[in-house]
């Protein structure tokens, strides 16, 4: 009944289709989760109808499940520099979204709760009142004080994996900025390495006997979205999220 009402204003598109299981897949996944939360302790206890009937947990469910069918992200980063070497390095987030548009503004506020890294005990579990931390991390590096470096990424847990990597890329190796960010990456979570194409056989296979590994077959939107530009007005765009330069003449 739960995984049903998941999917009662979902467009499920053709038979067979990848939206079609994609749906099916998440659903399952997430009625399964909510059974284990939610269901199992209370199984044989009077009032188990309220819990599948609650319109407040399913709409939270719900949110969660439209979140990881997004595979666009929901992140934003822009860094921007001047000739007088003003800098600015923002990133945006919605979160899973909160579903509440500010009026007349178009903008959706965000929602952080559903947020492992950030909120590891769920809905419902996070004291009202107090800030939650951020993973997002815009970053300027100063050298002689004046920016060398402006950046940021999307990318929840891999935000702090690809900016590192991209400066070290940047200022240790001398790539420039476009190689920097397009060059392979490498992420660590939770005794975990996830590894993109272009690393060698060798590097993989030793690393394997230290930790688990999964090696993607391309690049990918999970190893995050550096846009970033230099101290010498040298942008660069993350075509792993559809990144983009733009060169503004004054």
């Amino acid at each position: 009944a739960f995984a049903l009402k998941l999917l009662n204003n979902a467009d499920l598109g053709k038979f067979g289709s990848l939206t079609h299981i994609r749906e099916l897949i998440e659903t399952m996944a997430i009625a399964a989760d909510f059974r284990s939360t939610h269901i199992n302790e209370h199984l044989h206890k009077a009032g188990l109808e309220k819990i599948l009937e609650d319109e407040r947990q399913l709409s939270h469910f719900l949110l969660s499940k439209n979140s990881k069918m997004n595979f666009w992200g929901n992140t934003t980063h822009i860094s921007v520099i001047d000739k007088d070497n003003n800098a600015v390095s923002v990133t945006s987030t919605n979160g899973e979204g909160s579903g509440i548009i500010v009026p007349h503004g178009g903008i959706m506020l965000n929602n952080m709760l559903g947020e492992e890294d950030l909120n590891p005990y769920g809905f419902f579990k996070w004291d009202s009142g107090i800030r939650l931390p951020s993973m997002m991390a815009p970053t300027i590096v100063i050298e002689d004080e004046k920016p060398k470096l402006v950046l940021g990424s999307a990318g929840s847990n891999r935000i702090r994996s690809a900016i590192s990597e991209v400066i070290i890329n940047h200022i240790y190796y001398k790539q420039d900025i476009q190689s920097a960010i397009d060059a392979a990456r490498v992420h660590y979570e939770k005794g975990h390495i996830f590894f993109e194409p272009g690393f060698s056989k060798e590097i993989i296979e030793a690393t394997k006997k230290l930790y688990p590994v999964t090696a993607f077959k391309e690049q990918s939107i999970f190893f995050g979205g550096v846009n970033a530009v230099t101290g010498d007005f040298n942008g660069g765009s993350d075509r792993r999220r559809g990144g983009n330069v733009i060169y503004v003449e004054s």
